[in-house]
């Protein structure tokens, strides 16, 4: 697990909550559906709450990373060898690394 500034976090939970809240508003208006509104959001925000700290290994914190922006681009290895900056061939070897396919195109972490 990756380890944030607990302001940080409060800061981006909060604004994730304050986008599904309007968001779900917006749809129970325009759906004329407002039950159940009030527990979807405690739903969504328990889900976002932050992780308790786990100590792992700077290999598997790549490793996780690395899927992360794989997931994030939609399986386009070159723009996340970008963003990871890093080489395609790169991008290659560790997933040789790790044991993973050349086609790792729909991989989360």
């Amino acid at each position: 697990m990756v380890s944030c500034d607990p302001v940080d976090v409060d800061v981006l939970l909060a604004r994730a909550e304050e986008r599904i809240t309007n968001a779900e508003l917006m749809l129970a208006k325009l759906t004329g559906r407002t039950a159940d509104l009030e527990w979807h959001i405690a739903a969504v925000a328990e889900m976002l709450k932050p992780k308790p700290f786990q100590l792992t290994t700077l290999e598997e914190l790549e490793k996780t990373h690395t899927l992360a922006v794989l997931a994030e681009v939609n399986g386009n290895k070159a723009q996340a060898a970008r963003i990871l900056g890093v080489s395609l061939r790169t991008l290659y070897r560790n997933f040789h690394r790790w044991d993973l396919t050349a086609g790792v195109d729909t991989v989360s972490p």
